[in-house]
C-alpha cells in the first residue's frame, strides 16, 4: 500500500469516477465531430492507476486510446 500511495502522491493522481486514480496530462485543442453531430477533443492523455483493490467496470470506449505500461502486473483487455 505504501508503494501505491507513493505513486499516487508523486504523480498527483486524483480518484477516477470509474475507479482507480488518474491525472490528465494533455488535451488537444483541435476538435473532431462525432457521428451524432457533437464535438470533442481530438486527443487526450491521462495517467491511470488501478491498485489490487480497485475495479474498472466493463464499458465500451468510443475513441482510440494509447496505453503505456509503467509498473505492476498484467492487465486483460476484452473486446
Amino acid at each position: 500500500m505504501q508503494e501505491i500511495n507513493a505513486v499516487i502522491d508523486s504523480l498527483e493522481l486524483e480518484p477516477h469516477p470509474e475507479g482507480g486514480f488518474y491525472r490528465e496530462m494533455h488535451r488537444a485543442s483541435s476538435l473532431v465531430k462525432e457521428a451524432n453531430g457533437s464535438s470533442k477533443n481530438a486527443y487526450s492523455s491521462i495517467y491511470y492507476l488501478l491498485s489490487g483493490r480497485d475495479f474498472s467496470a466493463w464499458h465500451c470506449i468510443q475513441s482510440d486510446e494509447t496505453w503505456f505500461f509503467h509498473l505492476g502486473c498484467d492487465i486483460a483487455i476484452h473486446h
